[in-house]
């Protein structure tokens, strides 16, 4: 392997990428727990444009935050991949590996706009590309500015996970949003503590994010509230209608938790490299977990139907009777047959609950909030449901 390569794969820091793909596991496995079923296809587009979009933020962070970089210490987890400050590559590598990617997570994020109901999944890339070229680069360069924990937080642990979500539903709610905090609040607590290695080294040449604006102390106290939340938030998750197998999940990584903790106590006895790959484990293994127990969880449902669990739609599926179980396979083999069709246009629709001989669906994509949703309700999927289902004489949106 020539030197070269090397050093670019040094840029490319890969095993990073191990974090989006976690998400977009999150967000799947999600989808998955509402529906039963995974369309491989919109999993596939979402997670290269996320992965495109990870890799573009590294050579970007490793082009515009070069100078910061020089002066730091470096370690596995911070500092950059030194491959331009050590002079391995010359600077315009990094910058033409950035916008390569950027340009290829846009067209896997044009394909996914492409597929139908997918499309808000795209909007979500969007606002993915955009942040994450903030991080570092000018004007914004919110890692300056005491702001690039939050981007990065929003981001990876927010953005991602909701981008894989919508790919499969077409739509986010709460059951996606709930899954995200655990993470979010590890992603938080990951972003303090990559910070610590290199504290002197970003008040020296300016920066101030929220370690140097703060101090070490604060920053302790900050990831230790985070790591709260990170709990809090799994174990009220089952109160809100999530499984709690995702809870029992996350709880599992409780000794990584405390390892983090038991670091951010010992002040200056700990090394900085030692916090912040316990934060970095402690993110991506949170992550993980969750996407096992939501998975855990997926294909004990008739095919496309919520949870019973779920409240966005206000009300309560009851699956455990049989009857009502068979109409919801016919139900939803009517859909089935519309869906082609609505796809086309944009939208999707989904059956949501039956209560005695009405049927809910939740009408998402373009058609969601579409003026003329109505009539395609009324002309196309009540008639082909109620030709199924003779017991079923409405259909009507949520």
């Amino acid at each position: 392997m020539s030197a070269s390569l090397r050093a670019f794969l040094r840029l490319s820091r890969l095993r990073f990428l191990a974090g989006g793909v976690a998400g977009g596991a999150l967000g799947t496995a999600v989808a998955a727990y509402e529906t039963g079923a995974v369309d491989w296809r919109s999993y596939a587009l979402a997670q290269v444009t996320i992965s495109a979009f990870h890799l573009m933020t590294h050579y970007a962070n490793d082009y515009f935050d070069r100078g910061g970089d020089a002066a730091a210490v470096r370690t596995a987890f911070s500092g950059g991949s030194g491959a331009l400050v050590d002079g391995s590559l010359q600077p315009r590598v990094a910058l033409l590996a950035a916008l390569a990617c950027l340009g290829a997570g846009a067209l896997a994020g044009g394909a996914l706009w492409r597929a139908g109901h997918a499309a808000l999944a795209a909007q979500i890339a969007i606002a993915i590309a955009v942040l994450a070229w903030s991080y570092s680069a000018p004007p914004l360069r919110l890692l300056a500015r005491g702001l690039g924990e939050l981007d990065a937080t929003l981001v990876v642990a927010i953005l991602v996970p909701l981008c894989a979500f919508a790919a499969q539903r077409g739509a986010v709610d709460s059951h996606a949003l709930l899954a995200t905090l655990p993470g979010a609040a590890a992603m938080f607590a990951m972003m303090l503590a990559v910070e610590f290695p290199d504290l002197e080294a970003d008040a020296a040449c300016g920066k101030r994010n929220l370690l140097v604006r703060f101090g070490a102390a604060t920053g302790a106290r900050l990831g230790a509230t985070a790591l709260l939340v990170l709990y809090a938030s799994a174990a009220l998750a089952p109160l809100a209608g999530a499984p709690p197998a995702a809870a029992l999940a996350i709880a599992a990584t409780l000794p990584l938790g405390f390892g983090y903790l038991r670091a951010l106590g010992r002040g200056q006895e700990i090394q900085p490299e030692q916090l912040a790959g316990r934060a970095v484990a402690l993110f991506f293994v949170v992550t993980v977990y969750g996407a096992l127990g939501y998975a855990a969880c997926a294909g004990n449902l008739p095919k496309g139907g919520l949870r019973a669990e779920t409240k966005a739609a206000g009300s309560m599926v009851e699956p455990s009777v049989t009857h009502v179980e068979s109409l919801y396979e016919r139900a939803n083999a009517a859909l089935d047959a519309v869906r082609p069709a609505i796809q086309r246009d944009g939208g999707d629709v989904w059956l949501v609950r039956i209560d005695g001989s009405t049927a809910y669906v939740q009408m998402v994509g373009a058609c969601g909030g579409c003026p003329m949703s109505n009539a395609t309700l009324r002309g196309g999927i009540e008639a082909a449901v109620r030709g199924r289902c003779p017991e079923i004489t409405s259909v009507e949106q949520v």
